[in-house]
């Protein structure tokens, strides 16, 4: 791969239910990206926000996958589901993240012109494009790039599986169908898990270690890191590459740190509004977790 191959790129999502706010900045956002293709694969209510929202904003390179009906009829979810949200930690959810890996095989195979795929889950803002000189430092030696979720002192790394590069070459492919047959055969076991869980487990067996790479901290930003990234006054919110509103609960949540990091970076003053709203909830957990600390001593 040349570095201009960096410059070549598709983005995939995966759109299961209808689009809500929160879904509609991150998508807003990819397409300011300027992908060759935005690859979709979801049901019914799912793509149809897409298209609404390409029409919208004047977007036409959407290319809509579809998963293998013989899978999703094995794992029991319909082909036409009527759900209009699916919650983390659903049996839904978990069932459906599994088509993630079909996904972007799909987008690599149907669009081999590309240099690679980012995926992106529905609750990632994205301020700006990685350059080519971060890709090139990241991926120097290897063909998968994460965000990373490790953790001070941990003996593994830990990847989200939310924000993600895959090169276009045999081994990705190669990752992908393995990843999709380990997901798959777990949940058709009814020992569901969710991608992230199927990453992380298979990466701890696999002798392709090297080969993986994570993304940079200060760049990704976790969502955990939400409120850091106000309080550090030596960051620029202007420069990350995106923010990932995990760990937050809710679309409503994901809304307001999204739409608040958006409003910074538009020069918003009353976005403000959003934020001190959420440092208030932080503040009540806060004082109720150490009211029932305090309770149960």
């Amino acid at each position: 791969m040349t570095t201009k191959d960096y410059k070549n790129y598709n983005v995939a999502i995966l759109a299961f239910g209808q689009f809500g706010q929160a879904s509609e900045i991150s998508f807003r956002s990819l397409i300011k990206l300027n992908p060759k293709f935005t690859c979709v694969l979801g049901d019914k209510i799912g793509i149809t926000s897409v298209k609404y929202a390409a029409k919208k904003f004047g977007i036409k390179n959407i290319c809509i996958h579809k998963a293998n009906i013989s899978d999703l009829k094995s794992l029991k979810l319909p082909i036409n589901s009527k759900e209009k949200y699916v919650a983390f930690g659903q049996d839904r959810f978990m069932k459906l993240t599994t088509f993630k890996w079909q996904l972007i095989k799909q987008s690599l195979i149907k669009h081999s012109e590309v240099g690679g795929v980012y995926f992106s889950d529905l609750d990632v803002l994205w301020v700006n494009m990685p350059n080519k000189s971060l890709m090139n430092k990241t991926l120097s030696n290897g063909f998968l790039a994460l965000q990373d979720d490790s953790r001070p002192n941990q003996k593994y790394p830990r990847y989200c599986t939310g924000v993600m590069y895959w090169k276009n070459c045999k081994k990705s492919l190669l990752t992908l169908d393995k990843l999709f047959q380990v997901q798959l055969h777990n949940n058709l076991n009814n020992k569901l898990i969710h991608d992230e869980t199927a990453f992380n487990s298979w990466l701890l067996e696999s002798n392709q270690k090297e080969l993986i790479k994570p993304f940079p901290r200060n760049k990704f930003i976790i969502g955990y890191k939400y409120f850091d990234l106000f309080m550090n006054k030596s960051s620029n919110i202007q420069n990350i590459i995106c923010y990932h509103a995990n760990y937050t609960i809710g679309e409503r949540s994901k809304f307001r740190r999204l739409r608040s990091i958006e409003g910074i970076i538009n020069k918003e003053r009353r976005v403000l509004i959003l934020f001190i709203f959420e440092m208030l909830i932080k503040v009540l957990i806060k004082l109720k977790i150490l009211k029932i600390g305090k309770f149960k001593k």
